[in-house]
């Protein structure tokens, strides 16, 4: 091994998230890791084959960590799908689908979306239901459609026999079955009622491969350098696993397995998963995570909030019929059993959690697994978008992270329809991370991508998380403005933070000694800025390894 450094970057403004030293101007690398940040130290190891890069001022930090992304999922979107974006009007869904519909062969499946209440409503007034909406596009297709969550979908008779949905109305998951007024499948479906019509959603090895590489691209170009898959089955491991083998990952990735969810409601056994998590490991890919779900969606009526939803014309139920747990995925009793046998194997359990019914119920899980045995594992409760008062303190005393994702902290198209169900008030409590700060939370971020987000993009994310407002004022207003953040807090959510999360605190995250380079040049300076102007960020290059996987001059 050399002396000399394989590369120096010099002449910047290197913000390290290293709190003994936040500030540095130069970094030498050697192997893929940093072996100095002393620019007297940096000039005894540039020898003649060194690699010099004058940074000329740049502004350099450590490479985001999105620890939320179906990304794989995102990149099948982009590639394979009618995706017609988060604006669409209905005549926009309707020609979407229709184009797909052109350059597919007959009896193939097309999806995309997304579709929101919006379309439905627009849908009735033509005086159709969602299925004879879709027929109207193709008979000769099975077209299933995702709404803005990817929790429910649209479908198409065709898709709609196949699954034999008819055959179900009457079945456990009838409540997640819209009907029409003769009794029949309308073709709204909801949560584990999708399964049925997903599973005709399927893409062979050469398209997942295809979809791999968009994903690296598309997080390399926002800077991000390593991830959290929040729901992986088999195919998405092996595709991981596949692009690292091939030297092609670039990326840190921690994935959950779907032990249960929506796409996929029979539950893995311990043997399944932990026989999953040895076959698919690699050196890039650590699959020593379990997603669990504990409850649905808001805009669905699925989520568990403590209190009930504002009464609504087509939901009949009576607020003081109300039954929040009811609403749980799985009883406290099970899921106590889930997260102690989970637990004692390793596993660091993510929960789906939106409602505030559901974080609490995740925080009791984590107790008893606790009682059981101090595995110093951190668990994560997901999505915490709404939590109590009394369970603030408790992410802390039991050593849970609260995950934040998606970017609903600032006011977007969902927002609208959070306080038509929730109630105003509600709505803006979504996201409390400074009060969640106050009391310890170790908290990370989630992008979601590309469930109820139009991209995996950053940035705006970091600028609405302090401001509580759309960096680019597409809506208006704000979110519980009282939750902002300053720059410094907003920044080791998305770095070091994250890094914790992926059991990797000691190798990434920062620009320290003997930690992997990866880190990202930037357009502007972050601390020298409007808070809303850090939505406009640019990456310049973005590092892995010492390696640069992203350069926006090529």
């Amino acid at each position: 091994m050399s002396y000399f450094s394989d590369q120096v970057f010099t002449n910047g403004r290197l913000a390290t998230q290293n709190q003994a030293a936040p500030w540095a101007t130069s970094m030498a690398i050697r192997e893929g890791k940093i072996v100095s940040m002393n620019k007297r130290e940096i000039a005894a190891l540039t020898g003649p084959n060194t690699k010099v890069t004058d940074l000329q001022g740049q502004f350099v930090m450590p490479g985001l960590i999105d620890c939320h992304v179906h990304a794989l999922w995102g990149a099948r979107q982009e590639l394979f799908e009618a995706f017609v974006g988060y604006e669409a009007t209905l005549s926009d869904l309707a020609q979407g689908i229709a184009a797909r519909v052109e350059a597919t062969s007959v009896r193939q499946t097309i999806t995309g979306g997304p579709w929101n209440i919006g379309h439905v409503n627009a849908i009735a007034k033509l005086g159709l239901t969602p299925r004879q909406w879709l027929d109207k596009i193709s008979t000769q297709h099975a077209i299933c459609i995702y709404d803005t969550t990817k929790h429910s979908m649209m479908a198409n008779s065709l898709a709609l026999d196949a699954a034999h949905i008819q055959d179900q109305v009457n079945g456990e998951n009838k409540h997640l079955i819209e009907l029409d007024q003769q009794g029949k499948a309308n073709g709204l479906l909801h949560e584990e009622a999708t399964a049925s019509v997903r599973q005709f959603i399927t893409y062979n090895l050469e398209q997942r491969l295809q979809a791999g590489h968009q994903m690296t691209q598309t997080l390399h170009r926002y800077g991000i350098t390593a991830m959290k898959e929040p729901m992986a089955f088999a195919e998405d491991l092996a595709t991981y696993q596949r692009l690292d083998q091939l030297g092609q990952l670039n990326l840190h990735v921690f994935s959950h397995i779907a032990r249960s969810s929506p796409l996929n409601p029979q539950a893995l056994s311990i043997d399944e998963m932990q026989n999953l998590r040895d076959t698919y490991r690699s050196p890039n890919h650590h699959p020593d995570g379990c997603k669990l779900f504990l409850d649905g969606v808001a805009p669905s009526r699925s989520a568990a909030f403590m209190d009930p939803y504002v009464p609504c014309c087509c939901v009949g139920e009576a607020a003081d019929k109300y039954d929040a747990d009811a609403l749980l995925r799985m009883s406290p009793a099970q899921l106590a059993q889930q997260l102690t046998e989970l637990d004692a194997a390793g596993f660091t359990v993510k929960m789906h959690a939106v409602g505030d019914r559901a974080s609490n119920a995740g925080l009791d899980g984590i107790m008893a697994a606790r009682q059981h045995q101090d595995s110093g594992i951190a668990h994560e409760i997901a999505h915490t978008t709404f939590v109590t008062d009394t369970d603030f303190p408790r992410f802390a005393q039991l050593n849970t992270v609260a995950e934040v994702s998606p970017k609903l902290w600032f006011p977007t198209a969902i927002t609208s329809v959070q306080k038509e169900l929730l109630g105003a008030a509600r709505a803006d409590r979504c996201h409390p991370i400074k009060t969640l700060l106050e009391h310890g939370a170790h908290i990370t971020y989630g992008s979601d991508w590309p469930a109820a987000v139009p991209d995996a993009d950053p940035w705006i994310g970091i600028a609405g998380m302090i401001t509580r407002q759309h960096p680019k004022g597409l809506y208006p207003g704000h979110v519980g403005l009282e939750q902002g953040i300053n720059l410094e807090q907003a920044l080791a959510i998305f770095t070091r933070h994250g890094a914790k999360a992926l059991r990797k605190e000691d190798s990434i995250g920062q620009l320290k000694v003997g930690f992997q380079a990866d880190f990202i040049v930037l357009d502007q300076h972050l601390d020298q800025i409007e808070p809303n102007r850090i939505a406009d960020t640019q990456v310049q290059q973005t590092y892995f390894a010492g390696q640069c996987v992203y350069d926006t001059q090529k």
